[in-house]
């Protein structure tokens, strides 16, 4: 049925349809659809026609409009089609089921639509969730420090988000944020480009370097390497370290 979600995961044939160009929902089409409908074509080729962005659109629609499909179904992990539209980057679909969506819904783990978009590096989702909706997560920029998309901390930072303080609620600044998952890409953003403070303490009273010696007993090498380097000059008397020490101290010999 279209309007109760399969047993296996809480799905729906609409969680699948928004989800890697409705691959996931062919078999559950076949099985539920009506005999009347127009199945995708069965031929798995390097880019089916079924899986294109025209297909899915329709199927969307098909599902909506015609089956009565419940835009605001959620699975097992409290997701609902919007969520996965956002996670896999189909704008196409996200401006679709924008008007009909709970688009700040979290899931079961707390992320909302934003942040699976933040997570994933999807950049045009970022953009036009941001430019229809208000960002209401204090601590994005921090979240945002987790990935290695660099760019889209570029981009909350021309948006004015750049907070680069302590969050109360995790702990954590968003340099500790980027050291605890490894991101050295983000590390590095932040302390070059945005003035992160290298000596600054989390909830735990450590620095960054310190964070990243206890991160889960697995050190992260080239990023331990790069903090003890920058530690180390921002140490040193100003008068005696110029931009040339900085540059060939950070060069990989």
């Amino acid at each position: 049925s279209f309007h109760s979600p399969p047993a296996v995961g809480g799905w729906t044939p609409l969680h699948r349809v928004s989800c890697v160009h409705g691959l996931g929902m062919y078999p559950h089409l076949i099985e539920s659809c009506p005999p009347d409908f127009k199945y995708p074509q069965r031929q798995f080729s390097a880019k089916p026609a079924w899986m294109s962005r025209s297909r899915t659109m329709a199927t969307a629609r098909y599902l909506i409009e015609s089956c009565g499909a419940n835009v605001r179904a959620v699975n097992k992990d409290g997701e609902t089609p919007f969520h996965l539209a956002c996670y896999c980057g189909k704008l196409y679909l996200v401006k679709y089921l924008f008007a009909n969506s709970i688009v700040d819904a979290p899931r079961a783990d707390g992320l909302t639509p934003l942040h699976m978009a933040i997570q994933v590096g999807e950049l045009h989702i970022v953009r036009y969730l941001m430019d229809h909706t208000p960002v209401v997560d204090s601590n994005l920029f921090g979240f945002a420090c987790r990935t290695a998309h660099v760019h889209i901390l570029k981009y909350l930072v021309a948006r004015g988000l750049c907070n680069l303080k302590l969050d109360k609620e995790t702990g954590r600044t968003p340099l500790h944020e980027a050291v605890e998952y490894c991101s050295l890409e983000a590390a590095q953003y932040l302390i070059e480009v945005c003035g992160a403070d290298v000596f600054a303490i989390n909830a735990e009273g450590h620095t960054p370097l310190q964070a990243a010696r206890d991160w889960c007993g697995r050190p992260f090498p080239p990023l331990m390497e790069y903090l003890e380097r920058i530690e180390y000059l921002r140490k040193q008397p100003t008068t005696n370290t110029t931009w040339v020490d900085i540059f060939e101290s950070l060069l990989p010999y």
